[in-house]
Formats: C-alpha cells, structure tokens, sequence
C-alpha cells in the first residue's frame, strides 16, 4: 500500500535503527544489527575479564522475534542490485550508489538515498556493499533486505 505522508525529521544522527539483542537466556543474541556492534557489546560483557561472561551470537538468521527482521525490510520501489566492494559495476545507465566508503557517512544517508530513488522514479540501482562486520553488518543487513523486496 502507498504512503500518503512521511513526516521527515531532517537527517539522522546515526542512520540505521537500534541494534537488537535478546538477553532472555544465559546467551546474549545478537538479533538485528545496528550503531552498537556486535564487537562493542562484546567488549563490554568482557571488560573485567569476567570468565564466564557470555560472547554475543548471531541470531539474525533466526525466526521473526523483533521488529525489522522480516527478509524484505524498508525496500524502494527500484530493484536493487548489490555488489561487493571492489567489484566492477557495469551498471550502464542506472545510478550506482556506493556505501564501501566512510561507514558511519553511508550508515546515516542510507535511507536518505534509497527514498532519493524513489523520488527520482529509478527503476533499478546498483549497490556497493560496505564490508562486513561492525557498522558495515548493520548496513548490509539493511540494504539486503532492501533488495529483497523487490
């Protein structure tokens, strides 16, 4: 269903929502990716070198429990193609955007850019993948549901 409004705060200090984590068993599960890391959260449950402090494990793959989990999450309407960083974009016309650079720069326009494509009425974009890990997770787990919904 199309939106009739979109109320726009302006930019975002940081640009992909909260990370997620479910702390309802003796594992800390790192359900959704976002500005907090899965390395930060783990360095904090590690700080006193307490031995038997829990590790931080990927939960992303698991059942629907939060919001922003579902395999297609805040998509455009253009398709998307993702590529890895260094890879060759043969991208013809389409535009190419590219989120390997500053991460915390291609975390905050993130949206920004995608509802661009929407607005300039593109039908297919090229992505370039930050890299994994850290913030860079938090990106690509927003741009690959991004893609899939189209």
């Amino acid at each position: 269903a199309d939106i009739d409004i979109v109320l726009d705060g302006g930019e975002c200090h940081v640009g992909v929502e909260s990370t997620i984590v479910d702390c309802t068993s003796n594992d800390v599960v790192l359900l959704r990716p976002g500005a907090v890391t899965a390395e930060q959260i783990d360095a904090v449950l590690r700080a006193d070198d307490h031995p038997q402090a829990p590790r931080v494990t990927d939960g992303t793959a698991s059942e629907s429990r939060a919001p922003g989990m579902l395999q297609s999450h805040y998509a455009p309407r253009a398709r998307l193609v993702l590529h890895e960083s260094g890879d060759h974009v043969d991208a013809g016309s389409a535009p190419v955007l590219d989120f390997s650079g500053d991460l915390h720069d291609a975390a905050q326009r993130l949206y920004r850019d995608l509802r661009q494509l929407d607005a300039d009425g593109v039908a297919l974009a090229h992505i370039v993948l930050p890299p994994p890990g850290g913030l860079g997770q938090a990106i690509r787990d927003r741009l690959t549901k991004a893609a899939a919904g189209r």
